[in-house]
């Protein structure tokens, strides 16, 4: 395949079988709604005799019982680059990567792979900085590693014949489990609504509030799964909270740490998953509808949410926790960035939906005194989901 003659037959056929593959991941990459442009090694190739005959020049790298090799490392393997039948290996490829990425003026450029490859990567990089392609203070070079993913029994997740699992096999698989969530999801939702609806019949106060007698006879909509008799919309709804879990799954994981995979997991309403978060965004839509339905005007915010508009008036706990929770998205923002660990940010969004949900079973929004104050606290949580879950590549939607 490195053999430079275009008539290569053995090039012909992994170019079709390129084709096929990049054909199967379109379709992953669809449903994922990713976006890739492809950059794979093949486009570094031709690079790579000019990039090890400077690194030679520069003493970076020499030749040992014909294969070559860099020693930069002390007390550490040697960086194989070329093997002694004259293969390259990923070493050379990523060191001729490396030099045209820099050249493409980028000032950061991350390797998002597993941890095990830690080491060669800190041997690619310092052989870099070594030839003077760039300075860390100027350009950010880093290895972005993970942990690995198992099963429930500790190993690596694989298929039931021990093979690696194929990401479509569990993207289907996930769609079943999802059906099966959403099912139980309103089972509990429906329990929950009763037992409230109860509590609301024999009780004259509920929160911060006294509950009208109307209200008790008849209690408003407390949130649920709508039943949707559309089998089209029912299928969209379902694909999109499953490939949604399976994304916020894994980002919701400490980076570098290994983790369980589980379906059960990461369908619950219950944890810190995309359900419970996109659950939290319906509440939030379904009460403008009602607030529109009722000809109640919606706040509008600066995209900036501040505390200080509020800093003359009285907010009792609920309103507080769920203010000062809301103004810490910037921070929490800004260290996803510094520390590369998205996880941060599906706690932070997980946390402020808790704060909304206390603050939504507790206080009466519409028809209450402060029912303005209330409602910006509402849209100002809606807008923070809209930009937090839009980071993570996580679609909200309109009900659930």
């Amino acid at each position: 395949l490195q053999n430079a003659d275009h008539t290569n037959k053995y090039k012909k056929i992994w170019d079709f079988v390129c084709q096929i593959s990049r054909e199967g991941f379109d379709q992953i990459y669809k449903k994922l709604d990713v976006y890739v442009e492809e950059r794979g090694e093949s486009v570094y190739a031709p690079g790579i005799q000019e990039v090890l005959k400077e690194l030679h020049q520069k003493g970076l790298i020499q030749e040992s019982d014909g294969a070559i090799v860099s020693f930069l490392k002390q007390g550490e393997p040697p960086l194989l680059i070329r093997r002694a039948d004259g293969a390259y290996l990923y070493a050379a490829t990523d060191l001729s990567a490396l030099k045209q990425r820099i050249s493409q003026g980028l000032e950061e450029i991350l390797y998002v792979v597993d941890q095990s490859q830690n080491n060669h990567f800190e041997h690619v990089f310092e052989i870099g900085r070594k030839a003077g392609w760039y300075e860390s203070s100027k350009i950010i070079v880093e290895h972005i590693g993970f942990g690995l993913v198992k099963g429930k029994d500790g190993h690596k997740l694989s298929s039931r014949d021990g093979s690696p699992k194929a990401l479509n096999e569990l993207l289907e698989e996930s769609l079943f489990h999802t059906t099966q969530a959403i099912r139980a999801s309103k089972s509990i939702l429906r329990a929950e609504r009763t037992t409230h609806d109860i509590r609301l019949s024999t009780k004259a106060t509920e929160g911060d509030r006294m509950v009208p007698e109307e209200e008790r006879k008849n209690p408003p909509e407390r949130g649920n799964f709508d039943d949707f008799d559309d089998i089209e919309t029912h299928s969209r709804i379902v694909e999109s909270v499953s490939y949604n879990a399976i994304k916020y799954f894994e980002l919701s994981q400490a980076r570098k740490m290994d983790y369980i995979f589980s379906f059960e997991d990461m369908l619950s309403l219950r944890g810190n998953t995309s359900l419970y978060i996109m659950y939290a965004y319906a509440r939030l839509r379904a009460l403008r509808r009602r607030a529109a339905a009722l000809g109640i005007p919606i706040p509008e915010l600066n995209s900036h949410f501040d505390l200080e508009e509020f800093k003359n008036l009285e907010l009792n706990n609920f309103e507080l926790d769920l203010a000062w929770k809301l103004i810490q998205l910037n921070d929490v923002i800004s260290n996803v960035l510094q520390t590369y660990q998205p996880h941060w940010l599906c706690q932070y969004l997980f946390q402020l939906c808790q704060k909304f949900s206390s603050f939504y079973e507790s206080c009466r929004i519409i028809g209450h005194s402060q029912e303005t104050l209330r409602l910006k606290l509402c849209v100002a949580c809606e807008q923070v989901l809209e930009r937090g879950t839009s980071l993570l590549n996580v679609k909200t939607l309109e009900k659930l």
